[in-house]
């Protein structure tokens, strides 16, 4: 072979050029023959069928590599002999499948020995083993690595089947006739339990039967809910408004029985009838009932208080339901009168005209004034026997008289030959047993009513300013 001819080989695995040791080039027959001994038969490499498919293989793998038997004078190397788109007079193909690029060859069988020792070797060893030849240290080192761990892996796991084998070695073995017992009760059982299965399977069947009724009746009734939360709700409405309206009738009832016990304990003949004082003389609803020398009233204010004396003694007797006996009182305010009972209906008037007091003997007005007291005797008399009780006036009457018990005095109801004093004082009395009569009517249930505080403190003021006006009448 010409020394100037070098061959360089590429890396199966990087296709990296590579250089081989020179070593490879001088070997014996006897070391050839026992690399030749088979080590690993690997796996034959079969292209695919398709062209486009091996088309894409071509680039990555590389077969063994084998010199051409034609080869050019100039420098070469080796390449993949399935290389397209070459002119065929410079490709050269060979056994092997490796092709010498470079000129047309001269003669076909020049081969120098070291090359072909070399391109032996190399099929030698990619025919023995699953890697394909020559490789770079890069390459061979990464499959030496790989191989370790394999290696490692395969002996765990062959420690791992060893240790099961012993383990199978040493277990005792099963009684048959145990486990064929065992099979028939599991066996039994795998059918009771299909039975159940069956029966569970059946009776699912049935609850979803139920559960879809149930919706069904869930959707009726949540219809029915809804219309029942409808309903609820205009009743409560119904219900708020009865609330209310019966509230506001408890709260008038309670305002109507408080009215009412407040009205109960109102006498209304005081309110109707007040007899207080002005001064030294009685009044009964502000109106004055008598005169003095000191206090002249007149005669109009005069019939006023007489008009209404007669309508509160005529009250009581309506109440009472009682008629007199002999007259009968008519209360026409100031021009009231009293009617005599009888054939002759003669009328007393209870008023009187004259403005300054005349010698005139008015006997009719005194007659209706005696009259009068005798109709509130009468009353008295008629109470008493309604109650059953002695009704004890503070100043008796004896016919046209009224007694002072403190006193020991007696003054008359009429005007004839009686001072102004004395008649006011007798007009003060009557009003007083008035009083007091009306206070018994009001409590019917006192056997022995009190004198009330304002009669007494309107009574002894009368008294007291009557005796004084009496004194000073004396002494002019």
């Amino acid at each position: 072979m010409d020394p100037k001819v070098t061959i360089n080989y590429p890396c199966s695995k990087c296709e990296a050029p590579i250089q081989l040791d020179a070593s490879f080039a001088h070997m014996s027959e006897h070391t050839k023959a026992e690399i030749a001994l088979p080590v690993f038969r690997g796996h034959e490499f079969v292209l695919p069928s398709d062209d486009e498919a091996a088309a894409g293989y071509i680039d990555k793998i590389v077969q063994p590599l084998t010199l051409s038997a034609n080869s050019c004078s100039t420098d070469a190397f080796l390449l993949h002999s399935n290389i397209t788109g070459l002119d065929e007079r410079f490709v050269s193909s060979s056994v092997h499948g490796y092709t010498i690029l470079g000129c047309p060859p001269r003669n076909s069988n020049e081969r120098t020995p070291a090359l072909k020792v070399t391109s032996e070797l190399l099929d030698l060893a990619s025919t023995n083993s699953n890697l394909d030849h020559p490789l770079c240290e890069e390459c061979t080192d990464a499959l030496l690595q790989q191989v370790d761990k394999q290696l490692t892996f395969t002996a765990a796991k062959a420690r791992s089947y060893t240790q099961l084998l012993d383990q199978l070695k040493n277990t005792r073995a099963p009684n048959i006739e145990h486990l064929e017992l065992q099979l028939k009760e599991l066996e039994l059982e795998e059918k009771e339990l299909e039975a159940e299965v069956q029966e569970i399977l059946a009776e699912q069947e049935e609850v979803k039967k139920t559960l879809e009724e149930k919706r069904q009746q869930a959707i009726v009734l949540a219809d029915e809910e809804e219309r029942y939360l409808i309903e609820c709700c205009k009743q409560r409405s119904l219900w708020f408004d009865a609330e209310e309206e019966r509230i506001s009738f408890h709260n008038q009832k309670v305002h109507s029985q408080l009215q009412l016990e407040k009205l109960k304990q109102t006498n209304i003949f005081n309110i109707a009838f007040h007899i207080w004082k002005d001064d030294h003389i009685s009044t009964i609803n502000n109106f004055r009932l008598g005169r003095l020398p000191t206090m002249q009233v007149s005669w109009t204010e005069i019939n006023a208080a007489l008009g209404q004396m007669a309508l509160l003694l005529c009250s009581i007797a309506r109440k009472f339901q009682l008629n007199f006996s002999k007259y009968e009182i008519v209360p026409y305010g100031n021009h009231s009168y009293v009617k005599v009972k009888g054939p002759e209906n003669r009328i007393l008037p209870l008023y009187h005209y004259s403005v300054i007091k005349m010698m005139v003997i008015n006997t009719s007005f005194d007659l209706a004034m005696v009259a009068f007291l005798e109709c509130f005797v009468e009353l008295v008399q008629h109470l008493e026997r309604r109650s059953n009780t002695t009704l004890s006036l503070p100043y008796p009457i004896n016919k046209h008289l009224l007694e002072d018990p403190q006193a020991g005095a007696r003054y008359s109801i009429k005007t004839q030959f009686n001072p102004d004093e004395q008649w006011t004082k007798a007009l003060k009395f009557l009003l007083t047993n008035l009083k007091w009569a009306l206070t018994w009517v009001s409590a019917p249930a006192l056997c022995q009513p009190s004198i009330p505080a304002a009669s007494r403190d309107v009574s002894s003021r009368m008294q007291s300013s009557a005796t004084r006006h009496s004194a000073v009448a004396q002494r002019r």
